[in-house]
């Protein structure tokens, strides 16, 4: 496609990751423009003058502003959204316009420099025009595209960051509950605790707000963690009672789903 014919909007590009991707798409030679709460270009006004038009605004206002956006964008243009939903994204753009559409969700943050080596889930969900265009755009500048159902990806998000994230901010509420100096327990801490308190403190310096609606929108969060706390108990139960056979028991059941699949592609 020729880069002068498409303008890319970003609903939202004020924010952080709109302004990351609105440097990416510069780089790679696109007229970009940006539209939120302090622009003089209103987000309807860019829906009508964008051939792709990008939704990266909070979770809790996503369905919202396709919904106001949709019916503005042209039948050969594209609407994507860069939530870390899914399905309930999706089904609005679909709903609310007659464009091609493609969710996706960059799994990094705004602190990366590039895109290299980085994952991206496309969610193609209407039209064949546009996703061609997309992923050669993606992978020549190194990243790693998977192309899954907007169900697949809540479900995966479900573990990969709803666990993970609600794991973190348990062990941050531990530590900080101990009293425990924090220089005391460097002082003391294993390679594997460090790390794991780098990913604590990164965590915490973070917008609550955003991690908040992660947990509160994602209809598997809760089950994932239902289940995490039934293992934790488990755990803990097995600890009390001091039964080597239940600890046992777990790390052969782990075991053998780690050696399942190939664990190693993953690193």
């Amino acid at each position: 496609m020729d880069k002068k014919s498409i303008t890319i909007g970003l609903v939202g590009g004020s924010g952080r990751m709109g302004q990351w991707f609105k440097r990416f798409f510069t780089a790679a030679g696109y007229s970009v423009e940006i539209a939120g709460r302090r622009t003089a270009l209103t987000p309807v006004e860019l829906a009508r003058k964008s051939r792709v038009l990008i939704v990266t605004v909070p979770i809790a206002v996503t369905c919202a502003t396709i919904k106001e956006l949709g019916p503005y964008l042209a039948k050969d243009a594209l609407i994507m959204d860069l939530t870390s939903l899914k399905k309930e994204p999706v089904e609005a753009m679909l709903r609310y316009s007659e464009a091609e559409v493609i969710g996706a969700h960059p799994l990094f943050g705004p602190r990366e420099r590039s895109l290299k080596g980085k994952n991206i889930v496309l969610c193609p969900a209407r039209g064949k025009r546009w996703l061609p265009w997309l992923k050669d755009l993606f992978q020549s500048y190194g990243g790693h595209l998977e192309i899954m159902s907007p169900d697949e990806h809540d479900r995966a998000m479900g573990i990969v960051q709803g666990l993970v994230h609600a794991a973190h901010m348990a062990m941050g509420m531990t530590v900080a509950g101990s009293k425990f100096p924090l220089s005391t327990l460097g002082s003391v801490a294993t390679p594997n605790f460090k790390k794991k308190l780098q990913q604590v403190r990164r965590l915490f310096s973070q917008d609550p707000t955003l991690y908040a609606q992660m947990l509160f929108y994602n209809s598997y969060a809760l089950p994932t963690l239902e289940s995490y706390m039934d293992n934790l108990h488990r755990l803990v139960s097995a600890v009390r009672e001091k039964e080597s056979a239940t600890i046992e028991k777990v790390f052969a059941e782990v075991g053998l789903y780690i050696k399942s699949g190939n664990y190693e592609t993953i690193l």
